[in-house]
């Protein structure tokens, strides 16, 4: 074979194990999330069936007929590749029920590990097919040109490639392929590139057991669409993306199934949940009956305490204050309960997603008041474009009130990625950059995780301890008694007085505890929110798996396994 097609498959090979990476953490997350727990074992996975694919191949490059065995290798790992979406769905259907860190374990192991095991191994094999040519048909190996041919540089060379063909799959996977055309897709597609050219060196050959190949692809194209409705359960939009799987649902709240059946008028009588969730975690829920909506308990909270702010310009000519148009802005749009009540509340509304997806479901299923204005973005650069922004418009047209004109009177985070907060947007710096965006009597509201006592809720006790450290007043509301099921949200305002440094906590409920002596002040240096809060996304992940694993057995929930 000429010697640029073994670095094309070289090339190939690198694309393909940074696709079954990325893709298999991404599978992952609507099942166990996408906590650190995930990654971990991801990258753990993928480095060890590296390791071992890579040993393999050194012994398997030492057998007769190695060319023809490279392509055998090379066509097992897409054949793994190719069905990859489909066992690792049932795999982790049926692990599920463990603990969370063996499911995650075990699942990600008996689904990953085959195919980057097998790319592993094309490396060493490419490098002795490169370094020992098999000569022409008739003619006789010369052995005095049979040691290697400069063995390290063609390693180099073809690890060097392999390298390149990673790094070129990563970003088209990461920027287009997966929040375009989602998980399964991309990984058929990949495994059927990798499989093409020792497919068809394998069959010319007359090895008919290649075959397989065209019956894994044959197979991975098999499902049929699913249904959008089952045993009362409504399944509006489902995708994968760039945050994971997003779904749509509207659950009944009659115990009668078939009255989603009937026609509107009936069903919004008896009334319904439409349930947005992300992995499998609930993002929004907004309830429907009799005609009125109902929403998640700190949204009202949120709402009641925006209802009647007011934000005033210092005093004018005449010593006459005057009363501008109220601005807020919402990291994390959701399905946009919150952004709705504050238009409601008469803000103009800035929001910002990372999703895109999670803007168009907002839009399409969650009636998102056309008056709020929707950002692309990471919340951490817009904020910091805004501050830039911000403080050149000052500049052109206010330079005498540079230090005293701000942006917002209201700003909420309310960023979740399933079960887990985003650790760059809960740092002490972040916090200050904030505070430069809101008024002197503007309001920081945050939306966290209900733990707050024992080792689970150190991370909201961090939180609140950053908070403070930046200069805020922090009043701290639980939505419930319950730590499973609730929210807490923190309500910080920024401190009047300049000369006092630190803000201070004051609780709405006695019983949450006051000391945070445990607590860490979460920096850009340090990170730690996601570790900090291992163990409240662990217990919030495994009662997510519980309720969907029953949900799936009893039929209601088969709906969000398709």
């Amino acid at each position: 074979m000429p010697l640029f097609l073994f670095y094309f498959l070289s090339f190939l090979e690198g694309a393909s194990v940074m696709a079954a990476e990325l893709l298999g953490a991404k599978m992952l997350a609507p099942y166990f999330g996408s906590s650190l727990y995930v990654w971990a074992s991801v990258l753990g996975i993928t480095l060890g069936g590296l390791a071992m694919g890579y040993f393999a191949g050194g012994v398997f490059s030492q057998k007769k007929n190695n060319e023809k065995n490279l392509y055998a290798v090379l066509l097992a790992s897409a054949i793994f590749l190719i069905l990859m979406p489909l066992t690792a769905k049932e795999i982790m259907l049926h692990t599920a029920g463990f603990s969370l860190l063996a499911s995650i374990l075990i699942s990600s192991f008996i689904f990953l590990f085959p195919p980057v095991f097998f790319m592993g191994m094309v490396s060493p094999m490419i490098v002795q097919c490169i370094a020992h040519p098999v000569p022409p048909e008739g003619r006789e190996k010369d052995t005095q040109d049979s040691p290697l041919r400069g063995a390290g540089g063609l390693a180099g060379t073809v690890y060097a490639i392999s390298t390149l063909g990673g790094i070129i799959s990563t970003f088209l996977l990461g920027f287009y392929l997966i929040p375009n055309f989602g998980l399964t897709k991309p990984a058929i597609v990949m495994g059927i590139i990798l499989g093409i050219i020792p497919f068809v060196k394998l069959i010319t050959a007359k090895n008919f057991f290649s075959l397989i190949f065209l019956f894994a692809v044959f197979f991975s194209f098999r499902a049929s669409p699913s249904p959008s409705e089952r045993d009362g359960v409504r399944l509006l939009y489902s995708s994968e993306g760039l945050l994971g799987q997003i779904i749509v649902a509207d659950y009944p709240l009659a115990s009668t199934p078939s009255l989603l059946l009937q026609e509107k008028g009936v069903r919004d009588e008896v009334g319904y949940q439409r349930i947005l969730f992300v992995n499998r975690s609930t993002q929004t829920i907004v309830t429907y009956k009799k005609g009125e909506k109902s929403f998640f308990e700190y949204v009202d909270l949120i709402s009641e305490k925006t209802k009647n702010s007011v934000r005033r310009t210092p005093c004018g000519e005449g010593g006459i204050q005057k009363t501008e148009e109220k601005k807020a802005l919402v990291l994390g749009l959701g399905g946009g309960s919150i952004a709705n009540k504050l238009s409601e509340n008469g803000f103009q509304v800035d929001a910002v997603e990372l999703d895109e997806r999670m803007a168009d479901c907002a839009k399409k299923f969650f009636d998102l008041n056309k008056n709020v204005k929707v950002n692309i973005d990471d919340a951490r650069h817009y904020v910091r474009w805004m501050m830039d922004n911000g403080q050149w418009l000052m500049e052109q047209h206010q330079p005498s009130t540079i230090n005293h004109q701000p942006l917002y009177s209201v700003v909420v985070l309310d960023a979740f990625i399933g079960e887990v907060n985003p650790h760059h947007l809960f740092t002490t710096e972040f916090f200050s950059e904030i505070k430069s965006l809101l008024s002197d009597s503007g309001t920081f509201f945050i939306n966290g995780n209900g733990f707050w006592n024992g080792e689970e809720g150190k991370g909201m006790r961090s939180v609140c301890k950053t908070l403070i450290n930046s200069g805020f007043d922090v009043e701290l509301i639980p939505t419930s008694e319950q730590e499973d099921y609730r929210n807490l949200l923190f309500v910080a305002k920024p401190i009047s007085n300049l000369s006092q440094r630190e803000g201070s906590l004051h609780l709405q409920v006695p019983s949450l505890g006051g000391d945070l002596g445990e607590a860490v002040i979460l920096t850009d240096e340090k990170p730690q929110l996601e570790i900090l809060n291992a163990e409240a996304n662990r217990q919030w992940r495994e009662a997510c798996m519980k309720y969907f694993l029953s949900g799936y057995y009893s039929g209601q929930d088969k709906l969000l396994f398709k």
